[in-house]
């Protein structure tokens, strides 16, 4: 199976208002009060909290809930600061379940700003900032639908570019095409690297947040964070787009040997220490250059 009929490019972006708002008039007179030479334009401005954060919260709540859910099923399509990730076909329901209770969440803080909310947000205000002689401007606030305009909530799905089915490139000479296929397949294969990274790391993480939670007298061992491992371990699989030997031999490892409930671990000091040292395994196998990990492969018997 090809990487295209295996997973999709997902991309979610919110958009959620700061709620502060520069007073000039502040700003001066802060400037004017310290003797800042060229005034505030020296001095820097002063951001004030036009509309309390309380009122963004379940906004934020949402948005936090689907980006969380998004990188525990996905992985950054080469840099994860523009919000691309690679989802596999197989979670594609799982996140459209997620999705539809978010969008039903966010169009639900939209109504109540609208019916209330935000008037209610600028008597706080008025309160707060004082509107008698203090820092409440009317002017700073604009009607209810130009403010929850500025709310938005939207994903996009889109094929993985296949350098093979770029019918555009037809109309180019063949020097020409062939300069653009091996420029789209050199960026492709720095994404698909990043991403085989970027789920070394989860797992690396995993392994050495376990470590720090046994590793401690009387650890308190929480069932969430048990959790976040057989996720981990169940998903790997599907996760694992070019289809990485390494990362198959590490997740029949993990399947073996760190799969528990918290009752088998709480307690039973024999078990934790077994469950470090299996952790360790999979920091080495991570890690461990080819001839190493041919050795390890004989002494634990996990390769392919």
């Amino acid at each position: 199976m090809t990487l295209q009929t295996k997973a999709v490019l997902l991309h979610a972006n919110f958009s959620i208002p700061a709620g502060r708002k520069v007073d000039k008039d502040i700003s001066d007179k802060i400037a004017d009060d310290y003797s800042v030479t060229g005034g505030r334009a020296q001095s820097g401005n002063f951001n004030k909290m036009a509309i309390a954060l309380s009122y963004f919260r379940p906004f934020m709540a949402t948005k936090r809930e689907v980006e969380n859910k998004i990188k525990s099923i996905a992985l950054p399509y080469l840099h994860d600061n523009d919000n691309m990730y690679i989802l596999p076909n197989v979670k594609i329901m799982d996140f459209a379940k997620v999705w539809r209770k978010a969008a039903s969440d966010w169009d639900f803080s939209i109504n109540e700003l609208r019916l209330g909310k935000y008037k209610e947000a600028l008597d706080e205000a008025r309160k707060r900032l004082n509107d008698n002689g203090g820092m409440f401007r009317e002017s700073d606030y604009t009607d209810v639908e130009r403010f929850i305009g500025k709310f938005k909530m939207e994903k996009f799905m889109r094929p993985i570019p296949d350098v093979h089915s770029m019918g555009f490139l037809t109309s180019l000479s063949e020097l020409e095409a062939q300069g653009i296929r091996k420029e789209v397949e050199s960026s492709m294969n720095e994404s698909m690297q990043a991403s085989v990274q970027s789920l070394y790391n989860k797992i690396r993480n995993e392994m050495n947040g376990l470590i720090g939670v046994l590793d401690k007298d009387s650890p308190r061992i929480r069932e969430s964070r048990l959790d976040g491992l057989t996720h981990l371990i169940r998903i790997m699989g599907d996760l694992n787009f070019t289809g990485d030997s390494r990362l198959n031999d590490i997740q029949r490892y993990m399947k073996e040997h760190l799969l528990f409930v918290p009752a088998s671990l709480r307690g039973n000091e024999h078990a934790q220490q077994e469950a470090i040292s299996h952790a360790y395994v999979v920091l080495k196998m991570l890690d461990s250059d080819e001839e190493t990990y041919k050795a390890m492969e004989k002494l634990y018997g996990f390769g392919s």
